[in-house]
């Protein structure tokens, strides 16, 4: 997000980091048994996150099944949690509610895509990702935000 790449220099990643208010996490290097990338900050990162994840949801009115997909990726299937016309103003709030709650806590951001399916929703979050979008995409039908992410893709 940002403009950040894999392997850019910390000096040139971090600009681009704060102009969006995130938290850089650094990943080092180990050199026994040879020389590896270590985890350790980013796994601490993403423990803390889904336990407040987890914690804020348990605060919800139930329904809610979060599923992790990697160390900083998951879906959230509250299909059970909202209901009605409007069920994605619902989920908007709920979302709206979860990304502040992370940006305070441990200051990570976080972009959500809101859709009827994951691919989506997965659509939805690739446009919800600075500097375009603004940290959530609803993807209704068609002519949602998933045009401009499936825009982002090709590039």
């Amino acid at each position: 997000a940002a403009g950040v790449k894999k392997h850019m220099r910390p000096s040139e990643a971090q600009p681009l980091v704060d102009s969006i208010g995130g938290r850089m996490v650094h990943a080092f290097s180990r050199r026994w048994p040879g020389p590896r990338v270590w985890y350790g900050p980013y796994q601490t990162i993403s423990r803390e996150m889904f336990a407040h994840l987890h914690r804020l949801l348990a605060e919800e009115r139930g329904g809610f099944v979060l599923e992790r997909l990697s160390i900083d990726e998951a879906f959230l299937d509250a299909s059970e949690a909202v209901a009605g016309e409007d069920r994605f103003a619902q989920a908007k709030s709920l979302a709206q509610k979860l990304v502040a709650e992370l940006q305070v806590t441990i200051g990570v951001r976080v972009s959500v895509g809101i859709a009827p399916n994951r691919l989506l929703a997965k659509l939805g979050s690739i446009a919800a990702k600075p500097p375009r979008g603004d940290g959530i995409c609803i993807v209704e039908g068609p002519d949602s935000c998933a045009s401009p992410a499936a825009e982002r893709l090709e590039t």
